[in-house]
């Protein structure tokens, strides 16, 4: 990279997402796209870079007015305040990640755009991740379930897929720096809960939490389970039955086991531990306390 700084200059740029394309001839590379400008590439040059760099064919990937506008605001201006856009009061980012590298990019933003009862701007970052842009009138109106889908999704495209739902913002707001907020959000949960097709906000907010409570706090907290602590599968049947929103008929089936054998394990937790999981406070408690644990097992 370097050396293509020394032998083009300021001819040459690097984005997340290309535009001007009758500026600038596009390449991949490992850390996003970077754009020659056309004047200052031979046709020698062209071929040499394309035997280590992947041309970015323009004419199939040119951007619409909607997606140059959003990756302007998203890629280029970092913290421009945005009032309104168009009619619309509010927007969502769901940003998407599939497990492997990702050609059939045409018939996927496609599928996308069958899954929404409103237009959305499909925004690719590279060929494993992108972002779905939904901008609304009425927030109050959704009526889109992502979970109902993503199931056939990642069946029909043969791939896992995990989305994260953002939250809804309002206009004026700062695209961009939501936008960095939340896929860092995304980027520091997609492990742990890598069962999990469609990541919402309400997943990634106990995690955030316990990131920011000092490490006496943590401790305090993994001290609850001292006497169970060492009981891997209570501790996963009673994560799941709290994630079930302490539904027993759900978690059983979940996990496959019978409603009394479940009953059994919740009423040996709560013997063990003296927190009461079957009420809010002590379902709470006992869910952070779980996620501390795993988080210290596993050195984090």
């Amino acid at each position: 990279m370097k050396q293509l700084h020394t032998l083009f200059g300021d001819k040459m740029i690097k984005a997340k997402i290309p535009s001007q394309f009758e500026r600038y001839k596009w390449f991949s590379c490992d850390e996003g796209f970077i754009g020659i400008e056309h004047t200052a590439l031979s046709q020698k040059e062209q071929a040499l870079l394309s035997a280590f760099l992947t041309p970015y064919d323009e004419k199939v990937s040119l951007l619409t007015p909607e997606q140059l506008y959003w990756s302007n605001l998203l890629f280029e201006a970092p913290e421009k305040v945005i009032h309104s856009h168009h009619t619309h009061h509010s927007f969502r980012f769901t940003q998407f990640l599939i497990k492997r590298l990702f050609e059939q990019k045409i018939e996927f933003e496609n599928a996308l755009h069958a899954l929404y009862s409103t237009s959305v701007t499909v925004l690719w970052i590279d060929k494993q991740s992108g972002i779905v842009i939904e901008t609304f009138d009425d927030p109050n109106d959704l009526t889109e379930n992502l979970s109902d889908s993503i199931e056939v999704l990642c069946h029909d495209f043969e791939t896992s897929i995990q989305f994260f739902e953002g939250q809804i913002h309002f206009f004026p707001s700062s695209p961009r720096l939501i936008f960095e907020r939340e896929k860092k959000w995304f980027y520091q949960i997609k492990h742990t809960v890598e069962q999990n097709h469609v990541i919402h906000f309400t997943d990634v907010l106990p995690h955030l939490v316990l990131q920011e409570s000092s490490g006496a706090i943590q401790n305090h907290m993994i001290h609850l389970l001292d006497l169970v602590k060492d009981d891997g599968d209570l501790l996963e049947t009673i994560k799941v039955y709290l994630e079930c929103n302490l539904n027993v008929s759900l978690a059983a089936k979940k996990l496959y086991m019978h409603r009394n054998s479940l009953q059994y394990r919740i009423e040996k937790f709560i013997d063990r531990t003296h927190l009461d999981i079957k009420h809010f406070t002590g379902a709470v408690s006992a869910y952070l306390a779980i996620l501390a644990l795993k988080n210290s097992q596993d050195g984090k």
